[in-house]
């Protein structure tokens, strides 16, 4: 399959371009944002994203997105996966107000007669600035409680307190994982990783558990899922999606790619 890069100023949505990744295999998702990307999946014959609301294009490369105004990818959590993005980061402080970076949590649904909340996967900042990664879990069993499974990394220290705060001295690139096929690590893990600060934890799959897929919800950039309505504004330079995890040597080459790109609009990650 023939595959092109996108270049600096060009309008990618405009020529429906591709995109040429270091890792190319099982990625599912690359989007770009502020009015050049303006968020079109470059993967060619990629599933195409519904814009929701109108994000605010900050820059050529970035957009600012809230609780009505987002990207849903169409595309459902897949049993294993690596979530990829660059985002300015901050604190909310509120109590309760976080500020999802790439997820679909959460779903209320019924499973074997019980109303539960299904929980899902994604990325996400809470209001004390710890950086999560929730791979949801649960028993199998029909109407069992669904467990949000996830790894936790601290916060930074000196975080800015609100989006207009925080400059361009706040972007990051964050990666969230789950690796139920041990490519990394022990099977099931769940990672996230500010690569930035080199910083990451994980968790494990939770003891007798399997991964709970019952949130069909699509995965959406800049908000949370069907469930909720705590959601801080952030602005997102980039997002990227497989359907697999990736392993460490494959990380870094990715992380090496992106601070290219960052690089060439003046951002240093």
């Amino acid at each position: 399959m023939s595959l092109v890069g996108v270049a600096k100023g060009v309008n990618a949505q405009a020529f429906s371009m591709g995109i040429n990744l270091p890792i190319m295999n099982g990625l599912i998702g690359a989007y770009y944002g502020g009015s050049k990307g303006i968020w079109k999946n470059q993967v060619i014959g990629g599933t195409p994203i519904t814009l929701i609301g109108s994000p605010n294009h900050v820059t050529e490369y970035s957009s600012q997105m809230d609780l009505n105004n987002y990207v849903d990818t169409n595309i459902a959590e897949t049993p294993d996966m690596t979530m990829l993005v660059v985002a300015k980061i901050y604190a909310p402080t509120t109590v309760g107000v976080r500020f999802p970076l790439f997820c679909n949590f959460n779903k209320d649904i019924t499973d074997g007669g019980n109303s539960i909340t299904a929980l899902g996967a994604g990325l996400v900042f809470e209001s004390t600035g710890t950086q999560q990664m929730v791979g949801a879990s649960y028993s199998g069993v029909a109407g069992a409680s669904s467990n949000a499974n996830v790894a936790v990394l601290a916060a930074e220290s000196g975080l800015a307190t609100s989006l207009a705060a925080a400059g361009n001295t706040s972007w990051r690139a964050i990666l969230g994982k789950i690796d139920g096929a041990g490519a990394s690590g022990a099977s099931g893990a769940r990672y996230v990783k500010n690569l930035t600060k080199g910083t990451q934890a994980s968790q494990p799959l939770a003891a007798g558990n399997v991964r709970d897929l019952r949130n069909n919800a699509t995965l959406r950039i800049g908000t949370r899922g069907p469930s909720g309505a705590t959601v801080a504004t952030t602005e997102i330079m980039l997002a990227l999606l497989w359907n697999r995890a990736l392993t460490v040597s494959e990380e870094k080459d990715m992380y090496n790619y992106l601070k290219n790109y960052a690089a060439n609009r003046g951002i240093t990650i």
